[in-house]
């Protein structure tokens, strides 16, 4: 038995080749030393030697039944994939060993059966409060069941026991990214890489956290790391085609979903995808083609369904999404529910449309506050407004020839800028977040604003430009509509640029506002009629203040004025923003550019003057909203 205690020894001290052909040698004496096979098993476990692991654990339940055996059992089959097997070891352990009821419920959530596995943790964490791979369990089970905000309170606990858990770090970020909590999110996701700064899962999720954000540069530096340290990893590059994609590098976004089905074939949000980028540039049955066959994956049916219903198929479309996509997740079904009260619309089942659109804003809503809100619209209405010094030596101000093209969003931004785009002296930079971080970036701002010396306002223009480059273009467009918000530092920092302020019926804005699938935080308001109402008026507001202090030139274009008289309509755009005419500006819909917002697919049709007094068709769900919008004035 001295034999056996060396080699036990020498495994403790970590040797485990030495501790091996110790257990080996005492074996061919005792071969049906049961405890022995099992101290082989979870060496080889240690070693990462799974397969051999079961061989030898199964040999010590030949010998006898042990529950502590069964156990290492099913954590071996865990290991290796096979829940439904490992849940059948579990089971025979459990009654006689309570602890390993943790593992069960592991088995129980890896085999599907998530609400039994929130079921036994519930019970093993009121037995065992102090156990924190418990908690962290937990919150992983209660993820799955669409509970983020007990799964988040669950990692919270579990990082009181052992703070510096990289995974439930990262647990926690995607737990406080599905509330909209987006600032904890990152905390915990860069709070987990300052602890291990290649931990593939946090980056995985920040990369995804910061695309969300319009973070795209760092979320592309994220992608890019996870695919070095990963490259053979299929998700981390179909992960970086999402990020490329969302950056406009539609080239790399292209070939990062096909090396993402190059190493597993049918990748299903590589398909998915890629099939989304197709549809971006309007090649619809490419887009179909890229998909394949039906294979069952919510994502894949979700772009099938987009694209049958582009192509005018939309009774086919719409049977793909009588499914119940549930099981895949909140993200999945919110996605879900806005695509089908858009066929719904085109079809003209109207009350069921708006019915699948208000289910779709009831997951994972977002968070405004009117009280918040309207302060800040009344701190911006009060700060001073200026314009800062034009270029000296004679040089053009520095916002000479930028087009800031604002308004409520879905209000014909996209279209005004695609018909500026179809001139060739005009680059469209689209949706741009440079201003408003800038001006979210200065200590005290709006109220700060007005000390800046010239210096530092030249500075914060130079930061404009070098983050919206002109591509050498006379006139640069940026499209992003909430910079009516910052058009006070826009006149400090960009003298010389213009303003063009697109105009909607609000009733229809508002419709296709509550319509639309915004992921940008800033745009929760749109999650709610009342919320919308509230966030119009002050607007309102804001925009009737800028008209009577504002130094910079603004040119009002109202949307149904212009998809009414396009020809008058674009002349007036070309002419504001100093350039000569070009007939190619009537047909917007021939530009060759891709749109990265809700309105891609409008932006590829002739101008129509279909969704003017679209909101008529929702009157009756509309009422609060009306009558709000009608106190307002």
């Amino acid at each position: 038995m001295r034999a056996l205690a060396d080699a036990r020894r020498l495994h403790e001290a970590g040797r485990l080749d030495d501790a091996l052909a110790g257990y080996a040698s005492f074996l061919q004496r005792f071969p049906r030393h049961a405890a022995v096979h099992h101290a082989v098993a979870l060496l080889h476990a240690q070693a990462g030697r799974l397969d051999d692991a079961e061989t030898a654990v199964r040999h010590a339940l030949s010998v006898a039944d042990d529950p502590t055996a069964r156990l290492t059992l099913g954590r071996i089959l865990l290991d290796t994939g096979r829940p439904e097997d490992a849940l059948a070891e579990l089971r025979r352990a459990t009654p006689a060993l309570p602890a390993a009821r943790f593992d069960l419920a592991r088995a129980q959530r890896q085999a599907g059966q998530v609400t039994d596995a929130v079921g036994t943790l519930r019970r093993f964490t009121a037995d065992e409060p102090g156990h924190p791979g418990a908690w962290n369990e937990l919150g992983v089970a209660l993820m799955a069941c669409g509970e983020p905000l007990e799964a988040r309170a669950c990692f919270e606990r579990s990082l009181a026991l052992r703070p510096d858990h990289v995974p439930t770090l990262a647990n926690l970020g995607v737990a406080c990214q599905a509330l909209g909590r987006l600032g904890e999110a990152d905390r915990a996701l860069s709070a987990a890489l300052a602890i291990d700064g290649d931990a593939p899962s946090p980056l995985g999720h920040r990369a995804r956290l910061r695309k969300l954000q319009g973070r795209i540069a760092e979320a592309l530096a994220d992608a890019r790391r996870l695919v070095e340290l990963s490259p053979d990893d299929a998700d981390a590059e179909a992960l970086l085609g999402s990020v490329a994609q969302a950056a406009g590098d539609l080239e790399a976004a292209d070939a990062a979903y096909r090396a993402a089905l190059a190493r597993r074939a049918g990748h299903p949000a590589a398909r998915a995808g890629l099939a989304e980028l197709l549809e971006w540039q309007g090649r619809y049955e490419a887009g179909l083609e890229a998909l394949g066959e039906d294979t069952g994956e919510p994502e894949v049916d979700l772009a099938r369904a987009r694209l049958l219903s582009r192509l005018g198929r939309r009774d086919e479309a719409l049977a793909i999404l009588q499914q119940d996509p549930s099981a895949a997740g909140a993200p999945m079904a919110r996605q879900w529910a806005f695509t089908r009260g858009d066929v719904l619309d085109r079809l003209g089942r109207y009350d069921e449309a708006f019915d699948a659109w208000r289910r779709g804003n009831a997951i994972l809503p977002g968070s405004y506050d009117p009280a918040t809100h309207a302060a800040w619209v009344r701190r911006l209405r009060e700060a001073p407004v200026a314009t800062a010094p034009t270029g000296a030596g004679g040089d053009p101000p520095a916002g000479t020839g930028r087009v800031l093209i604002v308004g409520v969003p879905r209000s014909g931004t996209s279209l005004v800028e695609q018909i500026l785009a179809a001139h060739p002296s005009v680059h469209a930079a689209g949706e741009q977040a440079a201003l408003g971080r800038i001006a979210h970036g200065l200590e005290g701002f709006p109220e700060s604003l007005g000390a800046l010396a010239p210096a530092e306002l030249e500075a914060l223009g130079r930061q404009y430009l070098d983050a919206v480059p002109g591509e050498g273009a006379t006139v640069v467009t940026d499209k992003m509509p909430l910079n009516f918000l910052y058009l006070g530092l826009a006149a400090r920092i960009l003298p010389g640029a213009r303003v063009i302020h697109c105009r909607r019926d609000a009733r229809d804005a508002a419709v296709s506002c509550f319509a639309t699938d915004f992921s940008d935080p800033a745009l929760a308001f749109a999650g709610r009629l009342d919320w919308l109402a509230h966030w119009i008026g002050e607007y309102r507001r804001l925009m009737e203040h800028w008209a009577g202090s504002l130094p910079l030139a603004v040119h009002h274009v109202d949307y149904e004025s212009l998809v009414a008289d396009l020809d008058q309509g674009a002349r007036e755009l070309v002419s504001f923003v100093g350039l000569p005419w070009d007939p190619a500006c009537l047909a917007p819909q021939s530009v060759d550019r891709v749109v990265h917002t809700a309105s891609h697919a409008q932006v590829r049709e002739a101008v129509h003057t279909r969704s003017v007094g679209r909101w008529r068709n929702y009157r009756e769900q509309l009422t609060p909203l009306l009558d709000a919008l009608d106190g307002d004035g």
